[in-house]
């Protein structure tokens, strides 16, 4: 468990696509190698009743991993989201970057899955 599915190449996009199903947060590796610098990563997530920090903890390792576009979705998606802000404009946070370099996220509460 804790291993990334890849499931195909997005010919559109020209990215390969992952899944990864966890049963609680913490179970998430403490890094992840997708062969790109950086990715999207869609987080599908009842986050309800989840703290800060454990939210804060799995977006650092995403962003240490490269994710540098969040889309997240389900139950409190707009905190998950507010987190991820507040965490890449910390002066110290957990990616180095130059300049020009940001995280984007996006949320989807009024979303359906499909």
């Amino acid at each position: 468990m804790g291993l990334p599915t890849m499931h195909g190449l997005d010919l559109q996009a020209g990215r390969q696509l992952y899944s990864l199903l966890l049963p609680k947060p913490s179970d998430f590796p403490s890094s992840i190698e997708l062969g790109s610098e950086h990715f999207v990563c869609f987080i599908a997530w009842n986050a309800a009743t989840e703290s800060v920090e454990c939210i804060s903890n799995l977006l650092k390792v995403l962003m240490r991993s490269g994710a540098s576009y969040f889309v997240c979705w389900g139950e409190n998606c707009e905190r998950v989201h507010d987190i991820a802000d507040e965490i890449e404009a910390l002066p110290d946070g957990p990616f180095a970057r130059d300049d020009d370099s940001c995280i984007m996220t996006t949320w989807h509460d009024n979303d359906t899955l499909e």
